[in-house]
């Protein structure tokens, strides 16, 4: 049920993204990429590969207002966002890395969702790259969620380490490059 603050955030963050000009999200992005990159390789506090529950404070504020505010970055402007919410799942919540994968992937679902619908209703949807984008994007997660569980926390860590590499370069080039 937490998804939900990610779904309404992401409508939040999609009017936000029709309105506005998202440039300089992309380059305060850029800036802040690095921070997060460095806080990752930083070893975990916990050793466990155990997954604690998620309860108290962490559970009934931390939690939506980390969904919400993803939701609407996701809507907004949205490249990192799954990594991001692992990163918040794991330094905010104390999960461990694979369950913060798995979870996050719920919480980008419904952002994503809630996203989708806000640019149909606007008309703004190229459907031959989205569908196809779409099935590569599910054929990708599939393979690598089936990774993550086998290899474990080592492996989510490395991948998240390249995809914000991956990502910094993209909106160094984007926007910094044009």
């Amino acid at each position: 049920m937490r998804s939900s603050f990610s779904l309404i955030g992401s409508w939040a963050g999609t009017l936000l993204a029709i309105r506005l000009d998202s440039a300089l999200l992309g380059k305060i992005l850029v800036f802040l990429l690095p921070l997060a990159m460095v806080v990752t390789l930083i070893p975990s506090r916990e050793n466990s590969e155990v997954e604690t529950p998620v309860d108290g404070v962490k559970f009934w504020l931390y939690l939506p207002l980390l969904a919400f505010c993803m939701g609407v970055y996701d809507g907004f402007f949205g490249p990192g966002t799954g990594s991001f919410l692992i990163l918040g799942l794991h330094w905010i919540l104390g999960m461990e890395l694979v369950g913060a994968s798995g979870t996050a992937k719920a919480f980008n679902l419904a952002s994503n969702f809630s996203g989708a619908v806000s640019f149909v209703i606007h008309g703004m949807v190229n459907w031959p790259l989205g569908l196809t984008m779409a099935v590569c994007l599910m054929l990708g997660n599939w393979a690598g969620s089936s990774f993550a569980i086998k290899i474990g926390a080592k492996a989510v860590r490395r991948f998240l380490i390249v995809s914000l590499l991956l990502l910094l370069g993209t909106l160094i080039q984007q926007y910094f490059f044009k």
